[in-house]
């Protein structure tokens, strides 16, 4: 498996100061957070009859509660920086997976669970299964999405232009076939399939991220000489080993 640590990686990871944590936390928690909140406020105050509804008060306490989890990870990550150095990448990408991950599904959940067809909500929890069991799949089989990833990049530069004339063409052909049906959108249709889809390549591109992190800390002398990185940088300035070299010297 081509390495995901590489010497560079480590590098940026040793610039990345405070601000970057920071900057990380609020950017995410605005689109995940911040958004769904102010939408659910805004809904109420057009709907009184809203307030009425428990569950709706339950979304606003667990998002509350996601967002102070996400906070102290977060903060957890950037302490153990220079003190344990793989330890603290692994929680950092860990706790933007599991973040990212659980709001994208509380979204998806909300809107099957607005839907009115029965029909609709099924399909959607079919869809969303299926895109767990893809990654079950992947996971087993040991696919590995990095490589797949530089793949799908090079592929986007050189088609995506064409993908979007072609969501244009497609969008004008279907609504000269549904002149009369004002709720028909070509976005609208195919947007859990976009939701599942980027779930389940995201998920399975952290993941391997992840694992490859859980290997390096079993062994992490044996990957920091095959990355020629000192053990400052490998390990953090304020780290254990770090230390027994200065008392040494």
């Amino acid at each position: 498996m081509k390495k995901i640590i590489t010497e560079d990686y480590i590098n940026n990871y040793n610039t990345q100061k405070s601000k970057y944590f920071f900057t990380t936390f609020l950017s995410l928690s605005f689109i995940g957070i911040g958004l769904p909140l102010i939408v659910i406020a805004a809904m109420r105050d057009a709907y009184p009859h809203l307030n009425a509804i428990s569950w709706i008060t339950n979304i606003q306490v667990l998002l509350i509660g996601i967002e102070v989890s996400f906070l102290l990870l977060i903060a957890i990550s950037y302490f153990l920086k220079e003190r344990k150095k793989i330890i603290s990448l692994l929680v950092f990408e860990t706790t933007q997976w599991i973040f990212i991950l659980v709001i994208s599904s509380i979204v998806y959940f909300l809107i099957v669970l607005f839907l009115d067809n029965n029909f609709s909500k099924t399909m959607l929890s079919i869809l969303y299964i299926f895109g767990l069991l893809k990654v079950l799949f992947d996971m087993k089989k040991k696919t590995s999405r990095q490589s797949q990833s530089e793949g799908l990049m090079n592929a986007t530069e050189k088609f995506g232009g064409i993908a979007f004339l072609l969501i244009i063409v497609i969008r004008w052909i279907s609504s000269f076939l549904f002149p009369n049906n004002e709720n028909f959108s070509l976005i609208a249709i195919l947007s859990p399939l976009f939701i599942v889809a980027a779930l389940v390549f995201y998920t399975e591109y952290q993941l391997e991220r992840i694992v490859h992190l859980k290997k390096i800390i079993r062994d992490q002398e044996k990957f920091r000489n095959e990355s020629n990185l000192s053990i400052s940088n490998w390990y953090g300035k304020k780290s254990k080993e770090s230390k027994e070299i200065e008392s040494n010297n």
